[in-house]
């Protein structure tokens, strides 16, 4: 039997590396025993995990050429885990083995500017999360976006685009997250109301956006000019004011952007 065993391990190996560039397998795998100190108590047990962490490779692979097609909203890599099977971390996690702290730190290598930005969004919002897996699947959604956020207002400083973007509730939230939340009307707001016109808005002026981030901005911004519409209209019943106002594709616009847009045009 134990034959049996280190033979299909071994069939496994030749398989994964047979699957992949080999040099570049190997390199990987002594570049991550030595990084994380890895050692085995037999080359049984160093066969099993080089077999585990070859699989985990292809899976890391082929999650992030999702990434690279647009189709998921953040890249894995390798880490301290990457020659455990999924059920062994799991029951790593299960029995609380992990703070949520340490898996953030252990699963990724990153600047500390998004550290930092990760702390502030979780204090400022009270988000709290199930597991320390569900923390690490939001803090890379929180990477993302942040990092999308930060190429965007770079454009901003070059004068290529007009607005900043910025942190909200919502950074650690796929896109697909965010549509479904706001086709079910939940968006919170003060007028019932103002969903509506703001599906009316888009729908009749052809509006989308290309962020979470940038669909929340534009959002606050159509709620609040049109309170100030509502309020100068209340005006006009009153014979206040001698004319009506009413919502146009400015609307999610705010009015410094709508004055540079006129001076420029």
């Amino acid at each position: 039997m134990r034959a049996l065993i280190i033979c299909l391990f071994i069939v496994v190996s030749v398989l994964c590396v047979e699957s992949l560039k080999d040099e570049d397998v190997r390199r990987q795998w002594q570049e991550y025993r030595e990084k994380f100190n890895k050692s085995y108590r037999s080359p049984v047990e160093e066969s099993t995990r080089f077999a585990i962490f070859c699989h985990n490779l292809q899976v890391i692979e082929a999650h992030n050429k999702l990434f690279e097609e647009g189709k998921t909203s953040f890249k894995i890599g390798i880490n301290e885990f990457t020659d455990w099977s999924e059920e062994e971390f799991k029951e790593y996690v299960s029995h609380s083995l992990i703070s949520e702290k340490d898996i953030i730190g252990m699963l990724t290598e990153d600047d500390e500017v998004i550290q930092s930005k990760w702390a502030e969004f979780q204090s400022k919002y009270r988000k709290s999360y199930k597991s320390p897996v569900e923390t690490r699947k939001r803090y890379l959604i929180f990477k993302n976006n942040f990092i999308k956020m930060q190429e965007h207002n770079n454009l901003f400083d070059q004068g290529l685009v007009s607005d900043l973007l910025g942190i909200n509730q919502f950074s650690d939230w796929t896109q697909e997250e965010f549509r479904d939340f706001v086709n079910k009307g939940l968006i919170p707001t003060e007028e019932g109301s103002i969903l509506r016109r703001w599906g009316d808005f888009k729908r009749k002026f052809n509006k989308s956006y290309p962020s979470i981030t940038e669909a929340e901005k534009r959002f606050n911004i159509f709620k609040e000019n049109v309170r100030s519409i509502d309020q100068h209209n209340a005006l006009y019943e009153e014979g206040k004011s001698t004319y009506f106002m009413g919502i146009n594709q400015f609307t999610d616009w705010t009015n410094e952007e709508y004055k540079e847009w006129v001076r420029t045009h």
